[in-house]
């Protein structure tokens, strides 16, 4: 069953990739859908190894993993929500097309010498880097605040070794340098040295000691002018509707199975896992596993169906967010059924066994409900039609579901 399997996980990963590369390597942007939203979107082309890849997107993921908010002037108790995303893609993997809207970062080995990063423009072109591998923590989070525009906020000096004189590397981007101007004095033992510049001591521009910050992210959004919220944000309680990046399922289902020649009602367990590509729409990845027992005088027949499919679910009336009591979807997915059955023959105190095992395209195609009680959701009802097309026929099936929902 997994070579059916994997080419579907595949298939469906490469859908939610596709759909969320942005058309700039640093986008800014306010929702289409929400405009009290607004998007931090980072996309980097990692040059490297795929153990390379796993470690930037692992860190900028820990890192960039906040929601912010500009609160109004008017009443800092109402504003606009911003969220951030950081998209990382092995850079061979990319195409011609989407090389130009991802920024370019070479992986070398630590050679001693700091990472680096241009300084990018907000919606604008990508840039590039070059960043060492194993570099101290957070250090991949301020050189992609680079990326989104944002400057070094400390000043440093360069002791050299061949003429023995200090010189001057970075100087604060707003005067004095601290230490009286001299900022710091570098040695043979130490040759490179820094200090934060005057009111930056705590922030991550000036020092890896410090997190990155809803400070941090505001002045990139500042940069790209989306920093004041649109007048209704302001006028009214209707902040940012959050929209999640994942949603699970899980719950019990009803499964009729059947044609004219073989019909039954089976029970099991069905589970989806959403990946949202906008607020309204998603690539969801639906397994299903179902069981029915039937007994007779002289053998027993065990029946067991496995569902694999995915598509898009789309929320056709409002975009999902846990701020709605209720939440309408409906999807369209694709697949393949695996039907297995198992008989138990038992004649003059022995048993015998007969297994077969088939396989079918398999279709899913159906709405659901859920209602938000903010922790989680309860899925009040999930109809399905479920066809298949076993024993050259067709099984007009239909699935009901409920259970609980996660979101974040």
């Amino acid at each position: 069953m997994r070579y059916f399997v994997l080419p579907f996980l595949a298939i469906l990963g490469a859908l939610v990739q596709g759909c969320v590369v942005q058309n700039h390597a640093s986008t800014i942007e306010r929702d289409k859908n929400n405009p009290c939203a607004v998007h931090v979107i980072l996309q980097v082309g990692i040059d490297g190894t795929d153990s390379d890849v796993i470690a930037v997107r692992e860190q900028l993921e820990a890192c960039y993993d906040k929601e912010c908010f500009i609160p109004c002037a008017s009443d800092n108790k109402l504003g606009c929500k911003v969220l951030s995303h950081v998209i990382v893609k092995k850079w061979s993997a990319l195409s011609g097309d989407d090389r130009k809207n991802f920024h370019h970062i070479k992986m070398v080995d630590d050679d001693k010498l700091p990472s680096n990063a241009d300084i990018g423009t907000p919606n604008g072109g990508a840039g590039g880097g070059t960043w060492r591998r194993h570099a101290y923590p957070r250090t991949y989070c301020h050189e992609a605040l680079h990326l989104l525009g944002l400057p070094d906020q400390y000043c440093s000096r360069i002791f050299d070794l061949v003429t023995h004189t200090i010189k001057e590397e970075i100087k604060c981007t707003v005067p004095p340098d601290p230490g009286g101007g001299t900022c710091c004095t570098p040695d043979s033992a130490w040759p490179r040295c820094s200090q934060p510049c005057l009111n930056h001591e705590h922030d991550l521009m000036a020092t890896l000691s410090a997190e990155l910050t809803c400070s941090n992210i505001l002045d990139v959004v500042k940069k790209a002018g989306f920093d004041q919220c649109p007048k209704e944000c302001c006028e009214t309680p209707h902040q940012a509707s959050l929209v999640p990046k994942n949603l699970f399922f899980l719950g019990p289902s009803y499964l009729r199975f059947g044609d004219k020649d073989i019909h039954y009602s089976s029970f099991g367990f069905s589970g989806e896992y959403t990946r949202f590509v906008s607020p309204k729409l998603g690539a969801t990845l639906d397994i299903g596993l179902y069981f029915h027992n039937e007994s007779q005088m002289d053998y027993n027949v065990h029946f067991q169906q496995f569902n694999i499919t995915g598509g898009l679910t789309y929320y056709p009336i409002q975009p999902y967010t846990e701020e709605h009591a209720l939440n309408f979807s409906a999807h369209a997915l694709a697949g393949i059924s695996q039907f297995s059955t198992k008989y138990l023959y038992s004649s003059g105190g022995s048993t015998s066994v007969d297994k077969n095992t088939v396989y079918s395209f398999h279709a899913n195609i159906g709405a659901a409900l859920d209602w938000s009680l903010n922790a989680f959701n309860i899925r009040l009802l999930q109809a399905d039609y479920t066809p298949t097309f076993f024993s050259h026929s067709i099984q007009n099936n239909f699935r009901l579901s409920i259970g609980i929902s996660f979101n974040f």
